[in-house]
Order: structure tokens, then sequence, then C-alpha cells
């Protein structure tokens, strides 16, 4: 049956590979490699030149115990804890100034932006140094509409 040898030949590659990596993982868990060896027929550790690459390792017709418990049970993850909430969550946006209009205090101006919300925030803020270099009070601020932003949103009001 040619189904029959295609399996066997895929299950003999297997069963040489996994000879194969118990000799490499010999110098790291030594009781691990011996017990993947006794299960393979309670076949020799030979040295990792003595090996054949030709995956001929294995002498045809050697028992393979497959009543053996398994080597290593499976690893029980404990489920990630819930991430901690941020100390102070920050509600940054980009928007885009819609209007500009200087307040009494010098340098101080009152902007309109939108974030995309229903409605524009308003936020103040304080730029002496564009009022100084920027001439009459109206010209400044109006150089400023239509410019991106960006904003840090949930800032409790200061009085």
């Amino acid at each position: 049956d040619d189904q029959h040898a295609t399996r066997a030949g895929i299950v003999r590659t297997c069963l040489e590979s996994v000879y194969l990596l118990a000799h490499f993982f010999q110098p790291f868990i030594p009781a691990g490699a011996a017990a993947i060896l006794r299960q393979l027929g309670d076949l020799p550790a030979r040295t990792i030149p003595e090996l054949r690459a030709s995956l001929d390792n294995i002498p045809v017709g050697t028992a393979i115990d497959h009543q053996a418990p398994v080597l290593y049970s499976k690893l029980a993850v404990p489920a990630p804890a819930p991430p901690a909430p941020a100390p102070f969550p920050l509600d940054l946006r980009v928007g885009q100034i819609t209007s500009a209009t200087a307040l009494s205090k010098p340098g101080s101006v009152l902007f309109h932006v939108d974030v995309g919300r229903a409605e524009p925030v308003s936020i103040v803020a304080s730029l002496p140094s564009m009022q100084e270099d920027g001439g009459a009070d109206g010209e400044w601020t109006a150089r400023l509409v239509g410019r991106k932003v960006c904003a840090l949103l949930n800032l409790d009001p200061i009085a």
C-alpha cells in the first residue's frame, strides 16, 4: 500500500529527528534526553560526530515504547492579570483651530478647536512670544486659525 509506505517514512523521519535532537539536548536537559533515548528503544547515546545526517541512526525493527508516559506535562500558565489603570489617563487629541481671540491679558488667547466632538472645545493659552512677533492684536491671532494643534482635553479648568 502506497499510503502505508508514505506514513512509515514520515514516522521514521520524525523518530530519527527526535533521536538527533535528544543528543543536542543532552548538555542542557540530561534527564530528558536519557528518557527520550529510553522511549526510542533504549538506544545508546552517541557523540554528535557519530550521528548520521542521513537519518538512519535507529536500526530497523527497533521497538519503540509507545506506552511510556508523557515526558513533560503541559505547562499551566496562569491567566494574565488585568492591566493596572493608568495613574492619569491622557486624552490627547489633534485638532484644528477654528477661531482665535486675543484676551485682555497680554499674550493670552482664547482658541476654539475642532477635535472631532459635536462642538469645538475652548482652550485658553498664553503665547506672549507670538504676540511680540506678530504685530497688531488681530493680525497674530488670525494667523493661528487653521493650524493643527495637539490638545490635552481631560484637565480640570483652572479658576
